[in-house]
């Protein structure tokens, strides 16, 4: 929950709100949130100001919701100080007090004169239970993971970076169970399979009946006997996972949908329309083509995420 006062209220092409809100502690520069409650009709001629929800600059308000990751915003080569934004997943939003000229700066006054507690007294109030995660950095992203890549593997999970992870997305934390193939053997050799058969930067089609001439492949792991039911098996289960797509029921042909050949395009399609992020968010979520219609929308956010860290990392080398 943070309490401060709105600096700027604007309406975004998607009907949306973005407000720009200060909790005026100093420890968070500029906080801004999206109010997605005009997405699917028309936003009012004008704000309600009877309205304990009604939104308007100068106001001091209370919200409650979820912290996303931190995102760099305006920053020029002549600042010496770097402007930050913290999105906010709203919940609920109310005012707690009336408009006054003076609300926000009696508010930082007030902030200014508050004695903050110890770092010690903060974990006690956290309970014991974050109190341990917290001490013990158990259940937390790794510091390196600038895309928020954990959003999509769990925070738990111990991969290693195989071309398997890092092209196709995928590992065992996130793959549907298949009770003949407990330990994903059997999955992760045909992957390796599919990878090295493919091109790095070329879409990949293959057809099940090219798979069985490479059975050998799976020496040691399957049963010659077993071989034909596993597969259609695991097939069944990365078409479940989004990794690969039926483009062709008659000849059972496959697509093998890569990030460098099939979710990076689609993505850079989608931003290169000049598109507000929002909507960009909107119709990974949404409009997904059928051979995306798997993938899971954490995945088409990562690889949202993974774009613009690109684009920084370009931007940065330009600029050195």
């Amino acid at each position: 929950m943070l309490f401060g006062g709105l600096h700027c209220s604007v309406r975004t092409q998607g009907f949306g709100l973005v407000v720009r809100f200060d909790d005026g502690s100093g420890l968070m520069d500029c906080i801004y949130w999206e109010d997605n409650q005009f997405r699917d009709a028309l936003p009012a001629l004008a704000d309600e100001e009877s309205s304990e929800n009604s939104l308007s600059v100068g106001m001091m308000v209370k919200v409650m919701g979820r912290l996303e990751g931190t995102s760099e915003t305006g920053v020029t080569k002549r600042e010496i100080r770097v402007s930050w934004c913290q999105p906010i997943h709203t919940g609920s939003h109310r005012r707690v007090a009336p408009f006054s000229l003076d609300t926000e700066s009696r508010h930082v006054l007030k902030v200014a004169e508050h004695k903050h507690s110890s770092l010690q007294e903060v974990l006690e109030a956290l309970g014991p239970h974050l109190q341990q995660q917290i001490v013990e950095r158990q259940d937390f992203p790794s510091a390196d993971d600038t895309v928020s890549a954990w959003r999509l593997f769990g925070v738990h999970c111990k991969c290693p970076a195989t071309p398997i992870k890092t092209t196709l997305l995928y590992c065992s934390c996130i793959a549907t169970p298949e009770s003949t193939d407990a330990n994903f053997c059997f999955r992760m050799k045909l992957l390796e399979l599919l990878l090295s058969l493919a091109d790095r930067d070329s879409l990949f089609y293959f057809q099940y009946q090219q798979l069985l001439k490479h059975q050998h492949h799976f020496d040691g792991i399957v049963s010659h006997s077993n071989f034909n039911h596993l597969l259609q098996r695991t097939i069944g289960a990365l078409r479940s996972d989004g990794i690969i797509a039926l483009v062709d029921e008659e000849s059972d042909t496959y697509l093998l949908i890569t990030y460098h050949t099939v979710l990076k395009p689609y993505v850079e399609l989608l931003s290169s329309q000049s598109w507000e992020d929002s909507v960009v968010r909107s119709a990974l979520q949404k409009n997904s083509p059928e051979f995306l219609r798997n993938v899971p929308k954490g995945k088409m956010q990562l690889v949202r995420r993974m774009l613009q860290e690109e684009t920084k990392e370009r931007q940065k080398q330009l600029e050195r």
